[in-house]
């Protein structure tokens, strides 16, 4: 099997053997569903994990981001977390403690507790590896979920499309970019791309929660836009038009994905959020978002059908499919190569 996602079509086989006896259970796995939702006494329980799998560099930073992010497209506030770390043999005592300090300092930037975990050292893996586990609640009475999206609504985008892939590619492949011509501090700056503009949506997901009736909110990560669009259209059968101009993205982005060969569409893009509302209401969001410095686009509309589509010049033509993350797919192809 190819490295990456799970196909969509496995994936919904996959969960359709899982049902829950538990009545608590308000939302379960489900393709294109961000985190659990579990009720408890006077307020919800929202869970998530994500490994890090990507990238070595800053591993523990992007955990606990990835993580946090997943609860916050629920409308809820992540509030503790859990780090497996998973080490090959050759791994040394201060790359662990580094790994560590990051999960440490970035729970305390976003006021998270470092609960638990585990950290083992084992030769089943032969890169550095951390799965992390968020928790946290919101007693918000409106649940976020993909069933809410009808005919109608509107789609937005805040910031822009590749951050997080923009960032691992410049970091990994530093040396080929530099052959290539790009100037160095163009590079550095790709590189900071996981820092500025981030990787956090927290911000705006409960600021959008909190002022406006969000029917869903998405957070495009392995895969890209695209994969993150596909995954929420099938999971509820409704066809989504997309304005191609309307998708941001940076120019060092299109750059880096121009050399190496690589469809931005499909790159790990967590940093930017996908929200769903009432058309009567997207505007209004948008300038509030912008009003706050969070960059936002109303990207397309969901109508009666199935797919999704770019419109360009009035065309539609389907949204690029990717069997894995175009990242996955590069490193795969330049190994081989190698």
């Amino acid at each position: 099997m190819n490295t990456g996602k799970l196909p969509n079509e496995l994936m919904n086989k996959l969960l359709a053997k899982i049902h829950s006896n538990d009545p608590r259970v308000i939302l379960g796995p489900s393709l294109g569903e961000d985190a659990a939702i579990i009720a408890m006494e006077n307020r919800n329980l929202v869970v998530s994990s994500d490994p890090i799998t990507f990238t070595s560099t800053d591993i523990g930073w992007y955990s606990v981001h990835i993580n946090a992010n997943d609860i916050a497209t629920r409308g809820a506030k992540p509030l503790w977390f859990l780090a497996t770390i998973l080490a090959p043999p050759d791994t040394n005592e201060s790359t662990i403690e580094n790994v560590l300090s990051q999960i440490k300092e970035t729970c305390n930037s976003l006021e998270i507790e470092l609960v638990g975990g585990h950290t083992e050292v084992t030769e089943s893996v032969t890169n550095l590896i951390v799965s992390g586990t968020m928790l946290g609640e919101t007693i918000n009475e409106s649940i976020l979920r993909t069933s809410n999206i009808k005919s109608g609504d509107s789609i937005l985008l805040t910031k822009y499309i590749g951050i997080e892939g923009t960032g691992v590619l410049a970091h990994e492949f530093e040396n080929i970019l530099l052959k290539s011509g790009i100037d160095k501090s163009l590079i550095n700056e790709a590189q900071n791309f996981i820092f500025e503009p981030g990787l956090s949506i927290i911000n705006e997901a409960l600021f959008s929660m909190d002022n406006f009736q969000i029917k869903c909110m998405h957070d495009p990560t392995e895969g890209g836009i695209s994969t993150a669009l596909i995954e929420v259209s099938e999971s509820i059968n409704k066809k989504f038009i997309i304005e191609e101009k309307n998708i941001p993205i940076s120019s060092i982005t299109k750059e880096i994905c121009k050399i190496l060969h690589i469809d931005p569409l499909g790159i790990l893009s967590s940093g930017c959020l996908l929200i769903f509302c009432e058309t009567s209401s997207a505007k209004a969001l948008q300038q509030s978002l912008e009003t706050n410095n969070i960059q936002t686009s109303i990207i397309g509309k969901v109508v009666e059908g199935n797919g999704v589509h770019l419109l360009e010049n009035e065309i539609e033509k389907p949204m690029p499919e990717f069997d894995r993350d175009e990242i996955a797919r590069y490193i795969s192809e330049t190994s081989k190569d190698i």
